[in-house]
């Protein structure tokens, strides 16, 4: 009985703390239904802004990685403009950078204002991607080695071994931080740095033709080329210059020895007329075998004066003037 007295007290208690508070806030039942209700509506309002957002990024991805297959700055660019803020447009900036940083770089051999204008845009992007809130770290240090290339194409060494050295000193056993101590290194030594400062001074012409109408030719050879290091040796290995095949023209006209038949002779006239085939020879079971073999060639007959006009060129003329003389002596 003292166990649901005191049972039938506490609920008293409960029911009156209730009931107080539900007097006390009362006049504020409105606010704070109101209040309710707009949290309720920013939560609903927060799912579907992030739904739009990982919609969005996916479209972002997709157009970026579409761009980057063309190999297209434009497209690229836009991908960077529509999709800011996200990690696609991060991406689309650092591909359209490697794209200008790779044709400022071919640019330097027809002309230097074409180049440095694509190295500056290039140096732009690396420079706002390496600077970005949330950017990854392999993609900032991405972003490094590209400053670096970019000052080393427009031989400003200095701010090129700086970049080197950051990412060196950031990612010492990365791939991408070998790649720069060594670029590193190779800047350090005086006769790269000769040769970069001679390289700067240099005011390449789109190569014309000699022979041209109206063109100025090929454009001299530097003379100060001697002051540089030595080239490496292009020379062909022996090898190559000995193994030369035989031309048509060069090939041997007699067949090889030991063949069956020969090839027949040319006609000696000059005639287009090909040669006879010559026919094979009939045997004549008569005849005696001969002593020796008969030679290619015919024989030619002695020369002999041609014979006068009362000398008989028949065998039978003969013997009637040798029948005529036995007879005149006979008579005698």
């Amino acid at each position: 009985m003292k166990a649901e007295r005191r049972h039938e007290l506490q609920d008293n208690e409960l029911a009156n703390w209730l009931g107080q508070y539900l007097a006390h806030v009362k006049p504020y039942s409105k606010t704070i239904l109101a209040v309710a209700l707009l949290a309720l509506a920013a939560a609903v309002a927060g799912s579907f802004v992030l739904r739009d957002q990982a919609a969005r990024a996916q479209l972002g991805w997709n157009d970026f990685y579409q761009a980057f297959g063309q190999r297209n700055t434009d497209s690229l660019e836009d991908v960077a403009k529509q999709y800011a803020g996200t990690d696609a447009a991060i991406w689309a900036t650092q591909a359209e950078a490697d794209l200008q940083l790779a044709e400022g770089v071919n640019a330097l051999y027809r002309s230097r204002e074409q180049a440095r204008d694509l190295l500056e845009s290039a140096k732009n992007g690396y420079s706002s991607v390496a600077v970005a809130p949330g950017t990854d770290r392999l993609l900032k240090e991405r972003a490094w080695f590209g400053l670096g290339r970019v000052h080393e194409s427009l031989s400003e060494l200095d701010e090129a071994i700086d970049y080197y050295g950051r990412l060196a000193q950031s990612s010492p056993d990365s791939a991408l931080g070998k790649e720069a101590q060594r670029r590193l290194d190779m800047l350090k030594d005086p006769d790269v740095e000769k040769w970069y400062n001679w390289f700067a001074r240099q005011k390449p012409r789109p190569p014309i033709a000699p022979g041209i109408p109206g063109g100025p030719g090929m454009p001299d050879l530097p003379t100060d080329l001697g002051n540089l290091p030595d080239r490496p040796d292009l020379s062909l290995p022996t090898p190559l210059e000995t193994s030369v095949p035989i031309g048509p023209a060069e090939a041997p006209l007699l067949p090889p020895e030991g063949s069956e038949s020969a090839a027949p002779a040319p006609p000696k006239d000059g005639s287009d007329e090909p040669p006879a085939e010559s026919a094979p020879a009939k045997s004549d079971p008569d005849a005696k075998p001969a002593s020796e073999p008969a030679s290619s060639e015919p024989e030619k007959p002695a020369a002999t004066d041609p014979p006068s006009e009362g000398e008989s060129t028949s065998g039978e003329s003969g013997s009637d003037a040798s029948d005529a003389a036995d007879e005149a002596a006979n008579s005698e």
